[in-house]
């Protein structure tokens, strides 16, 4: 009997945190969507007296001299990404 007490009093506790969780992300979301009505809005997408020439860029080129890729995960871990 105090097994089936123990087990109906753990699943009491489980979903009382569960819902006190989902209130909680509940309450933020409402925070967040407060804030964000109060920023403030960016510049137009085309400002029309600052805008480039028409002619604008006529050529372009990028160039990559000596590209070297480290990638590690974890401290002191070798090289997972190596130049050939």
């Amino acid at each position: 009997m105090a097994l089936s007490y123990g087990l109906a009093l753990n699943s009491f506790l489980v979903n009382s945190i569960q819902s006190q969780c989902t209130l909680a992300n509940q309450i933020i979301s409402v925070e967040r969507l407060n804030q964000y009505m109060h920023i403030q809005s960016e510049a137009k997408e085309i400002v029309e007296g600052n805008r480039p020439p028409l002619n604008w860029p006529i050529a372009g080129k990028v160039e990559i001299n000596d590209l070297k890729v480290i990638v590690t995960y974890f401290q002191n871990a070798k090289h997972n990404v190596k130049k050939k």
